[in-house]
């Protein structure tokens, strides 16, 4: 899981800096199957219950898991993005470091990070207009 994990990191990272506006989700998509295959791995979404592609792109209004394609990305997009994916990336490093560590109290607080990080993106992509949605990851304290 370790060797996977910063895997997913690295490329998380990678794309992070490749992004720009103009650039098309299926170009995202190009770039994290490449960089998948480089090191040695299979795209986990590939395939996956049907799925096309080898990565999910949920930009601005898109409510669920969006597929790459055409759709270009807009000024703005990248700087979402990023900061999105650093707070995941971090807890994911959190939790790397708790695991060697053997410390399950760290571990623990990894996982409400990551749970943090999702949720602040499902907020703006996945369901950014529903109050009930907010409001209930509020009260589950992920996200202030």
């Amino acid at each position: 899981m370790r060797t996977v994990g910063r895997m997913a990191a690295e490329t998380l990272h990678a794309v992070g800096s490749i992004l720009r506006p103009g650039m098309t989700t299926d170009e995202i998509n190009d770039f994290v199957h490449r960089d998948t295959l480089r090191m040695g791995a299979r795209p986990a979404p590939l395939n996956y219950l049907g799925f096309p592609k080898s990565v999910c792109t949920s930009i601005n209004q898109v409510v669920c898991h969006g597929i790459p394609g055409s759709q270009k990305l807009v000024d703005g997009d990248r700087s979402s993005f990023v900061r999105r994916a650093r707070k995941l990336q971090d807890g994911a490093a959190m939790a790397l470091k708790a695991i060697d560590g053997k410390d399950a109290a760290a571990l623990f607080h990894a996982i409400e990070s990551i749970d943090r990080a999702c949720e602040s993106c499902h907020l703006r992509y996945w369901y950014p207009n529903d109050q009930r949605a907010r409001q209930a990851a509020k009260d589950q304290g992920l996200v202030d």
